[in-house]
C-alpha cells in the first residue's frame, strides 16, 4: 500500500512543505492575521576579514636567511665553478649567481632548517629526484651511486639512512643490513 502525500494548493504537483504549500511555492504563503505575503529572513555570512597566511611571518623570515645562505655561497665561489654533492658536475652560472639547491644532510625539520653546516650544494633537478622517486628507481641511477659512496666515506650515519630506505622497499634483508 502506497502512501499518497498531500500536494501543494497553488496547483505545482509538489509534495506540502508548510501551511499547504510546497517548498518553492512558500513566497505565496500569507500570513492569517495580517494578509501579506511572509518574507524569510536572510542570514548574512560573515566574511573573513583577513585570509590565511600561505606561510607565517617565521617562515618567510627563514626563507630569507636561506636565501641569503645561497647567495653568500655563490659569492664565496667569486665565479668559479661549484660542483653538486649529489652528482659531482658542475653547477650553472647565470647573470652572476649560481643556479642550485641546498641539500640538508640531516633531517630537514622546522627547527633544523638554518642549520647550514650539514647543507651541501646540488643541482635543483637531482634534489627533486632524490626527494620525489622511490629507491627502486633511484638504484638504476649512476649519480645515486656516486652520492651513496660518498656518504658512506664523509657521513656514515646518513649512508645508513639511505641503507634503512632500501631494507623498507624490501631491496636488502636485515642481516645484509646489520653486517654493514
Amino acid at each position: 500500500m502506497m502512501i499518497k502525500s498531500k500536494l501543494c494548493i497553488c496547483g505545482c504537483g509538489r509534495p506540502i512543505f508548510s501551511n499547504k504549500y510546497s517548498k518553492f511555492c512558500q513566497y505565496k504563503r500569507t500570513d492569517d492575521n495580517y494578509k501579506k505575503p511572509v518574507r524569510l529572513k536572510r542570514v548574512e555570512l560573515k566574511k573573513s576579514t583577513k585570509p590565511i597566511p600561505k606561510r607565517s611571518e617565521k617562515r618567510i623570515e627563514d626563507d630569507r636567511v636561506y636565501m641569503i645562505e645561497k647567495d653568500s655561497r655563490s659569492d664565496k665561489a667569486n665565479g668559479k665553478s661549484l660542483i653538486c654533492y649529489l652528482s659531482g658536475e658542475e653547477i650553472l652560472y647565470k647573470s652572476g649567481k649560481h643556479t642550485f639547491d641546498l641539500h640538508h644532510l640531516g633531517n630537514k625539520i622546522e627547527t633544523k632548517l638554518l642549520e647550514f653546516d650539514k647543507c651541501v650544494n646540488c643541482k635543483r633537478h637531482y634534489h627533486n629526484i632524490l626527494h620525489d622517486w622511490k629507491v627502486e628507481k633511484l638504484l638504476e641511477l649512476n649519480w645515486y651511486k656516486y652520492f651513496l659512496a660518498k656518504l658512506k666515506i664523509e657521513h656514515k650515519s646518513m649512508w645508513l639512512k639511505e641503507m634503512r630506505k632500501q631494507l623498507k622497499a624490501g631491496l636488502i634483508t636485515i642481516t645484509e643490513y646489520n653486517n654493514l
